[in-house]
């Protein structure tokens, strides 16, 4: 296991770094912007033709940066690196949206990747097949579904919690498959948009939300018996 013993946010509360922090809140962003975008255009191809632009320029852009640049430059021997290259592997994990597929650049590295952050990106447009799935399949009763959906993934997400433990003061560690939680961070932003109506920010609930979260934050531990 990873040792997190100087990342801060895991030393506060034992679970959560803040890279794993910033993904979960870009998700809920993400599924914000893309419920709403879909809400004021829900035309098929011209929904798929944004998030396609979206995502696969970028993506394709930082796969061949990565494995035909920085690749063969960070190894000790360029020759083994080629040696072991394979075209048709990069364009097949391009096309299906997985990190570079190239011979291993940082072996002995806490996160031997090339590219560690491109793990998300197939997640992402997972999020938006779902965006699309939902729209088509329910119309009108659009939030509803969404509604529908969210409690389901939520509840899904919670029992793949509980049953991989919830211990406090524990490294928090991604399951096999992080779906489930990057999924419910992106419904839940989609929920925002859909009764943003129902969220008006108060001065009463700004301020009841930061009391709850400073004593979480700053409340005082038990004292190690050791």
């Amino acid at each position: 296991m990873m040792d997190r013993h100087r990342e801060l946010l895991t030393g506060l509360f034992g679970t959560l770094s803040f890279g794993e922090l910033a993904v979960d809140c870009f998700f809920v962003l993400s599924g914000y912007l893309i419920t709403q975008s879909w809400q004021r255009d829900s035309r098929v191809l011209a929904y798929l033709k944004k998030r396609v632009l979206r995502i696969y320029p970028a993506f394709a852009v930082a796969t061949l940066v990565c494995a035909l640049v920085v690749g063969p430059w960070a190894v000790a021997s360029a020759s083994a690196y080629w040696s072991e290259f394979s075209m048709l592997r990069l364009l097949q994990g391009l096309v299906t949206l997985f990190p570079p597929v190239i011979p291993p650049v940082f072996p002995d590295r806490p996160h031997p990747e090339i590219n560690g952050a491109m793990w998300t990106i197939r997640w992402e447009f997972f999020c938006y097949v779902a965006v699309l799935a939902t729209g088509v399949l329910a119309r009108s009763r659009f939030r509803f579904a969404w509604t529908l959906m969210t409690v389901i993934v939520f509840s899904v997400w919670l029992v793949e919690r509980l049953a991989h433990g919830l211990a406090p003061h524990l490294p928090y560690t991604y399951w096999e498959h992080p779906l489930w939680r990057l999924l419910s961070c992106f419904l839940a932003g989609g929920c925002f948009h859909l009764y943003r109506d129902h969220l008006a920010p108060s001065r009463r609930g700004a301020l009841l939300a930061w009391r709850r979260c400073s004593h979480a934050c700053f409340r005082r531990r038990p004292a190690s018996p050791h």
